[in-house]
């Protein structure tokens, strides 16, 4: 018995402008959902996660790339720790990558100035120790 496996040469790294066009041009065609049918069109040069990824945290018109959150959307991200999917369906031009982003650089600075109030340790452990923090909320989640 012979199997044939043809070998994908999924292109990694930066998309270009005129990936960014063409998913652009195929979503609108065949939306969204239609993932397969949508990397049939990159030739199977980005697989399907790529491409949800690059339209949901970047290309997706209905994203406010330049938004500020409000108290209140503070306080959705903070009860959806490391739920950042679920977070994003309660704010409406927040794409999940964006609230993982804010609560991360949020969440360290706040370690840092209470860590601070506490002890004389420089601005490098404190870093640190917020990102060991950040990392241990998430991941026990």
């Amino acid at each position: 018995m012979i199997f044939s496996f043809e070998i994908l040469s999924v292109r990694k790294g930066r998309w270009t402008k005129s990936e960014d066009c063409l998913l652009r041009s195929l979503v609108q065609e065949y939306g969204i959902t239609n993932l397969s049918l949508i990397q049939k069109g990159f030739k199977n040069k980005r697989n399907t996660k790529q491409i949800r990824d690059r339209w949901i945290n970047h290309l997706d018109p209905s994203i406010n790339k330049k938004r500020k959150f409000n108290e209140e959307e503070e306080r959705i991200i903070e009860e959806n720790k490391c739920k950042w999917t679920e977070a994003a369906k309660k704010i409406p031009g927040a794409s999940p990558l964006m609230i993982k982003n804010y609560y991360n650089n949020n969440l360290r600075k706040k370690i840092k100035t209470q860590i601070s109030k506490l002890s004389n340790i420089s601005n490098d452990r404190l870093l640190t120790l917020a990102t060991i923090a950040t990392s241990k909320i998430c991941h026990s989640a």
